[in-house]
């Protein structure tokens, strides 16, 4: 299994609609997620800064699969117009940052 975990910063005036959405996901969405191969994704907030850890056997795969479908891509719009272009996390104009997973204690564990 693999794990991302993605850093983004909301605009302030977005963050309320963003919590919602993710309060209230809509059913296709989480029916395609899983479809896609993602098996755990969680969202944390605070303040305006996101964090999202994904695990899927092949993360790659996955979000090729899962971007394809027409929900993930009305979501996805939606989303991305509540993110703000991001020069401090990454140092370049984008909107989300992946990061890799360096310590995983549940595969630690399994010994």
């Amino acid at each position: 299994m693999e794990i991302i975990c993605e850093i983004m910063r909301l605009k302030e005036d977005k963050i309320k609609a963003y919590v919602d959405m993710h309060l209230n996901p809509w059913p296709e969405l989480i029916k395609e997620t899983k479809n896609a191969g993602i098996v755990e994704q969680y969202c944390f907030i605070n303040g305006n800064i996101v964090v999202v850890t994904t695990k899927a056997k092949n993360i790659d795969e996955a979000t090729i699969k899962l971007s394809k479908t027409e929900t993930y891509k009305k979501w996805t719009t939606l989303v991305r117009n509540m993110l703000i272009l991001d020069n401090n996390i990454n140092l370049s104009k984008i909107d989300v940052v992946r990061t890799r997973c360096i310590f995983n204690l549940t595969e630690l564990l399994k010994g």
